[in-house]
């Protein structure tokens, strides 16, 4: 399971994310609105041969959840298919934390349901209802810390 965690850019995420996230679909665009905004961070999973396996990006959007304050939004997260279960998932959350736990502020994202499991075993919690999200699929709100 060797992958290295760094910087990207929106552009080298876009393949993986259309994969796993739009089942190889442009629509929904595999892009963010904050995709080149100056401070999105974009963070990759490469393995050894640079290949993109893994992806999550953190957009500055400052809101409140009922009594929750949030500031950053978790967007458009995906590892490659035939990596899933190998935790590149929680390596690139904890890098993300790590991006942004200097700041103290919390993040939130939109997680499909069926990951909520995953969510929470990185320290997220759940708030609200589920909500239908992207791809027509079942969504919860959750937050971090």
């Amino acid at each position: 399971m060797t992958v290295s965690i760094g910087p990207a850019t929106a552009a080298d995420l876009l393949d993986l994310r259309r994969q796993v996230l739009r089942d190889g679909r442009d629509d929904p665009p595999s892009s963010h609105v904050s995709d080149d905004a100056p401070d999105t961070v974009h963070l990759a999973a490469r393995d050894v041969s640079g290949q993109v396996v893994g992806c999550v990006s953190l957009v500055r959007d400052s809101r409140r959840f009922g009594d929750v304050d949030v500031d950053v939004h978790l967007v458009l997260m995906a590892v490659a298919f035939e990596r899933q279960g190998e935790r590149i998932g929680e390596l690139l959350i904890g890098a993300a934390q790590a991006v942004v736990s200097g700041d103290g502020p919390r993040i939130w994202a939109a997680a499909r349901s069926t990951a909520l499991g995953f969510y929470e075993r990185c320290g997220f919690r759940a708030v609200g209802d589920e909500f239908v999200g992207a791809m027509d699929l079942p969504h919860r709100l959750v937050v971090w810390p």
